[in-house]
């Protein structure tokens, strides 16, 4: 019989635990989530569509959301691949809406030797987080939840007239900078979380449950902005490799006790 060792590293399997009874706090709020671009745009290597990316997460925060809390309502501006939305179409949505919160999704895109999370959360000129405030805390949250939930590094959580600082954009319009943070009449944010050009990254974006972690950490983002306690929960991550070659292995089976 042949024998194989295998190394577990980092960031494949997820198994999460169904939640017993429903999380309340959220009553009387709700979102816009906001998935980046439209159809098969921004394409990274292995035709990994940063678009398609990411609309399955925020399907994935969307069914979290609605089936484990008691919030209102979770708005989309998008729900398939055929819908082709513009930037205006989407803010001008959200705040038709009166939406409490929104929340932009995207993956980034650069060398290929770059992987790290981003947060952008609106601010002026003069270097004040915009009105209404509420994107600066939320993403000072979630960078810490998607950094770690992604097992890589990050730039930070940044306004976005001090993040894009090669633009005078802001100098002359007062900010925000970003279309999503700077037409909506909610708090903002908008969320990188990683970079689809990088080929770990791309691979691991291609993934089923590692979507659903990207969901899971805004997930808690949102739990813990509102004073919630986070539900218990069962998550393990891995790539699993042959221990000798550092191969990545198919198909791979783990199981766990305890």
């Amino acid at each position: 019989m042949k024998f194989f060792k295998y190394s577990l590293l980092f960031l494949l399997m997820i198994s999460g635990t169904a939640f017993s009874q429903q999380i309340t706090g959220l009553s009387g709020w709700n979102i816009f989530l906001d998935p980046g671009h439209s159809q098969n745009e921004n394409m990274g290597i292995y035709n990994v569509s940063e678009a398609k990316r990411n609309l399955r997460v925020a399907l994935r925060l969307s069914e979290l959301l609605s089936e484990n809390t008691d919030i209102d309502t979770v708005y989309l501006s998008r729900t398939n691949d055929q819908q082709q939305v513009s930037l205006s179409q989407r803010t001008d949505r959200a705040n038709s809406l009166a939406a409490a919160w929104y929340h932009s999704i995207h993956s980034n895109a650069g060398s290929s030797n770059k992987d790290e999370t981003l947060l952008l959360w609106g601010q002026y000129y003069n270097g004040q987080e915009k009105v209404p405030h509420g994107g600066k805390k939320m993403s000072n949250i979630m960078i810490d939840y998607l950094t770690r939930g992604m097992r890589t590094t990050t730039l930070g959580s940044f306004g976005d007239c001090s993040f894009y600082t090669w633009s005078n954009w802001c100098q002359q319009s007062g900010g925000p900078y970003l279309h999503v943070n700077r037409t909506t009449t909610m708090p903002s944010e908008l969320s990188e979380a990683g970079y689809h050009t990088n080929p770990i990254q791309a691979q691991l974006f291609m993934n089923y449950f590692f979507k659903k972690l990207e969901a899971t950490t805004f997930y808690w983002s949102i739990l813990k902005f509102h004073g919630i306690e986070r539900p218990p929960e069962g998550i393990v991550t891995g790539i699993i490799s042959d221990i000798d070659s550092r191969v990545p292995i198919n198909g791979a089976v783990i199981s766990i006790n305890g």
